[in-house]
């Protein structure tokens, strides 16, 4: 109809009027144009239907042509673009809902080899759970969701998994390798790490009570020990009375042993650069005239006194390494067979021995040899095969370089202390 407008406007109607209904016969027919590209006319017999502008889709495509049959079966030969940018926020939201729950499946069930299974299971279980949920998750209004714990712990607790305390606490010391023995825990089929690098329940949080300590665990199965790692509780003084009431009985700790003196001054840096940290970063003009010697100067004036040349042993860095003095308070509430040492030099230089003395110290299957670990003790990444863990420091501070004197000093202090460990434990070490 607008085609036979347009040509009676060239030929019967006068010049002006022609030439305004030429531009509006073409106005209409651009505007048909448009019209027909979005809602689509299609001939019934002697009637006309309009195509819907929205319609439901069952498939991962954006053009569709079977979805539009008429009654006598005849499909149209017309493919619409259709919920394109409905679609794509769609998507957006149910990747990013994939992602959080993804990262609530690795915090409840720990990622390693032995894990993989029941972790892809309860992914899959969230997603149908919340697979029409046109809301975009929030991980930490999700991961303290009601329903979505009670949805997590029916579904694992029906598969043999549930939280339960500790078998297994690496409590201490600072400094001495405990978070790359955690790491090197985490990869074990048998060990069922924390949800937190430290959980920090007996020194910080006790008074949010021992369900809350429960739910920081991961889930675990009945041949899987469950294991976390704070190293403040080794010099604690309420910390080994409070397990002995509350933890069970088969519970067993783990002890990283270190020089007494390198982890003093390694203490004394990680010290240094927490005081300076400012919401998790370090403001570089602030170390720029730093530098070992330094440091060294002040790791002195902070451990010996500069009027009779004594150490100050209750100074933080002191008093941690003087390792008898905290152990002898553990022992009153537990057996010595109940600990297991680990010296941390060795850790650096033959991770796989010392994990295997782990591995028989907790009754578990042998599962790392020399090949898993490529890190040496001169590297600052520490590694097992395909993995790397991040540094607990930001080593922008140069490493303390205390004087001879200083040195000196501390060894002959730490002398007693370390042979009265010795004495205790019934095993040497090279700093012993």
């Amino acid at each position: 109809m607008t085609r036979n407008l347009l040509l009676c406007s060239l030929f019967v109607f006068p010049k002006k009027r022609r030439c305004c209904l030429l531009f509006t016969s073409l106005f209409g027919f651009l505007f048909g144009l448009y019209v027909s590209s979005v809602r689509p006319v299609f001939r019934e017999g002697n009637s006309f239907r309009m195509m819907p502008t929205e319609f439901p889709s069952t498939k991962n495509t954006l053009r569709h042509t079977d979805l539009y049959r008429n009654g006598n079966g005849h499909e149209p030969a017309v493919t619409k673009r259709v919920g394109v940018k409905k679609k794509r926020q769609s998507g957006r939201i149910m990747s990013n809902n994939t992602k959080v729950l993804r990262g609530i499946v690795n915090r409840l069930v720990y990622p390693n080899t032995a894990n993989r299974q029941i972790r892809r299971s309860l992914l899959n279980h969230l997603e149908n759970c919340f697979r029409n949920s046109t809301v975009k998750f929030n991980a930490t209004q999700l991961a303290i969701s009601e329903l979505t714990r009670l949805r997590i712990t029916e579904y694992l607790t029906q598969r043999g998994y549930r939280q339960r305390l500790p078998d297994v606490i690496n409590i201490g010391v600072k400094k001495s390798g405990t978070t790359l023995l955690s790491w090197f825990m985490a990869h074990h089929p048998g060990i069922a790490h924390a949800q937190d690098v430290e959980t920090h329940f007996f020194d910080r949080y006790f008074q949010l009570g021992l369900q809350y300590y429960k739910s920081r665990m991961t889930f675990a199965s009945d041949d899987q020990l469950s294991f976390e790692k704070t190293p403040r509780y080794f010099v604690n003084p309420e910390t080994p009375r409070l397990m002995r009431e509350l933890l069970p009985r088969h519970v067993r700790f783990i002890i990283n042993v270190r020089d007494p003196i390198e982890r003093a001054i390694s203490d004394f840096g990680h010290i240094s650069e927490v005081n300076l940290c400012n919401g998790g970063k370090i403001n570089a003009s602030l170390t720029k005239n730093r530098t070992s010697i330094t440091e060294g100067l002040r790791f002195t004036s902070e451990v010996i006194s500069p009027l009779n040349g004594s150490v100050f042993k209750n100074h933080t860095v002191i008093d941690t390494s003087i390792y008898a003095k905290h152990m002898e308070r553990w022992l009153q509430y537990f057996p010595l067979a109940k600990f297991h040492f680990v010296d941390h030099a060795q850790l650096r230089i033959n991770p796989s021995s010392e994990m295997n003395k782990i591995e028989r110290f907790l009754n578990l299957t042998t599962f790392y040899n020399p090949e898993m670990f490529n890190g040496t003790a001169k590297n600052i990444m520490s590694c097992t095969k395909g993995h790397c863990m991040a540094h607990t420091r930001f080593y922008v501070i140069p490493k303390a370089k205390p004087d001879e004197r200083t040195i000196s000093k501390l060894k002959l202090f730490f002398e007693p202390h370390n042979q009265y460990f010795s004495t205790l434990i019934g095993r040497e070490f090279s700093w012993s």
